[in-house]
């Protein structure tokens, strides 16, 4: 039996394309990279040694004057290293288990399972929702008050979504699987 399932988890990673590696891989080790260079690039300008005349403004949204860039920007920046570090923490547990998921547990079961959904997802969480994470932190910030904020918590909030939809569709199969092993013709129904 576990033979069969290790057989199938190898056909599924086989199945997979390389743009799948490259995602994970870049998920892993690039992402926390680069926050890590944002927060010394911000600490830099912070201090006065890199880019004097860079404006704290273009990576911290200002309540009272959001530019497009920082509206974006503000998402990847941090206050402090204690709160980028646990930020990258949270990512990098969630990321793991979303890894362990999707690649042990949904894409061995699931033969017509594609990558092109989690794909849009990344983009989603990297691209449009900073931007509707920020909007949202505007107005919250502007009735409770409050200069600026920043952080890569809603994007690892879009990941902690991503892991409890996961979760249900991976009950979801194991249900259905077993419905199929107790009567095929009741599970033809579920497919639809």
């Amino acid at each position: 039996m576990k033979s069969i399932f290790f057989e199938k988890i190898v056909n599924q990673l086989q199945n997979r394309s390389k743009l799948w590696f490259i995602v994970w891989i870049s998920l892993f080790f690039v992402v926390p990279i680069f926050l890590i260079a944002v927060q010394v690039f911000i600490n830099g300008i912070n201090s006065g040694t890199i880019l004097p005349d860079t404006s704290r403004l273009l990576f911290y949204t200002n309540t009272t004057n959001p530019s497009i860039p920082s509206l974006f920007l503000s998402n990847y920046t941090h206050i402090d290293w204690t709160h980028c570090l646990n930020n990258i923490e949270v990512y990098l547990i969630l990321v793991v288990s979303i890894f362990i998921i999707e690649t042990f547990w949904l894409f061995p079961t699931e033969n017509d399972r594609i990558e092109d959904g989690f794909y849009r997802s990344l983009i989603l969480f990297f691209i449009v929702f900073p931007f509707s994470i920020s909007g949202v932190s505007l107005i919250i910030f502007n009735i409770i008050g409050g200069p600026e904020f920043a952080g890569f918590s809603g994007i690892v909030s879009a990941f902690l979504g991503y892991f409890g939809f996961l979760i249900y569709e991976g009950l979801f199969f194991l249900e259905r699987y077993k419905i199929q092993q107790k009567n095929p013709q009741i599970a033809k129904i579920l497919v639809v």
